[in-house]
């Protein structure tokens, strides 16, 4: 069976269908006259292309897909259900995703996910470096200076990937127990920290003056044992991300929302 497809009208794209059941496979055939002479007749006016529309794709790696409109909470096909995922920027600029997952009423899990180190960048580097020793090398010819450079390159390379990189954050509420925070490195090393819901007072907005400009980060503020109207200690979120305000704001709302949970519990069972 011929299927024609979208495609110039001097030449046009056949789908040739096996019927064999050991060969069940489809190839594409290019014609070199028009189809309608292969039929006799002529060909009605084109329709709309029948086939789904393609993937997104990634943007680099970095989590925000290309051909989602901003502001979209709808995730590519193959996430797993109860997963949103939007595009969002950080204060210099950077692409950022956050994915947001409801694992219950009163849990809940965002992350920010970064760009992923590119090979360009990196090979350019790596490059510079050594051309750099090598040009050392011809003028002193002295060969510790190829060694030195390659072994500074790993060296420094190594510690970048596992304490600088910071590829993903995450924050997971659970109401009933506490707040984690977990960072992963480029080298698929986590950093994560507990905080105990008990010791939990509020999770609010900050802004702070760097550089000649303000910016504004996610902070969670910590009671004070002896003063309960009191904070003890402010811990700042995403401070390698550094999302937008845009951003921080959806992270706030689904704090809030599983915090006043948490707050309307003892009332309701108290009035009972």
């Amino acid at each position: 069976m011929l299927k024609a497809i979208d495609d110039p009208p001097a030449r046009f794209t056949a789908v040739w269908w096996h019927g064999s059941p050991a060969a069940r496979r489809c190839r594409e055939v290019r014609a070199r006259r028009p189809l309608a002479a292969l039929r006799g007749r002529a060909l009605p006016a084109a329709s709309p292309r029948p086939f789904p529309s393609p993937r997104p794709l990634r943007a680099g790696g970095s989590g925000a897909y290309r051909g989602m409109e901003a502001g979209s909470c709808r995730p590519p096909p193959g996430f797993p259900p109860g997963v949103e995922e939007r595009p969002f920027r950080s204060a210099s600029g950077e692409p950022l995703a956050l994915r947001r997952r409801q694992h219950s009423a009163s849990c809940r899990e965002l992350a920010l996910r970064r760009p992923r180190l590119q090979l360009r960048s990196l090979s350019a580097v790596t490059s510079a470096v050594w051309l750099a020793a090598y040009g050392v090398f011809v003028l002193s010819e002295n060969s510790m200076v190829l060694s030195g450079a390659i072994f500074i390159t790993l060296i420094g390379l190594i510690i970048y990937l596992h304490f600088v990189k910071i590829d993903q954050e995450s924050l997971l509420v659970i109401g009933s127990l506490g707040i984690q925070l977990t960072s992963s490195y480029a080298s698929g090393k986590e950093s994560t920290t507990f905080i105990e819901m008990s010791r939990v007072k509020d999770v609010v907005i900050n802004e702070a003056i760097y550089m000649q400009k303000v910016i504004y980060y996610l902070c969670i503020l910590l009671k004070d044992p002896q003063d309960p109207q009191g904070v003890s200690e402010v811990v700042p979120l995403f401070q390698s991300s550094q999302p937008r305000l845009d951003c921080l704001m959806e992270v706030y709302k689904s704090c809030q929302e599983i915090l006043d949970q948490r707050k309307e519990a003892p009332q309701s069972s108290g009035i009972k």
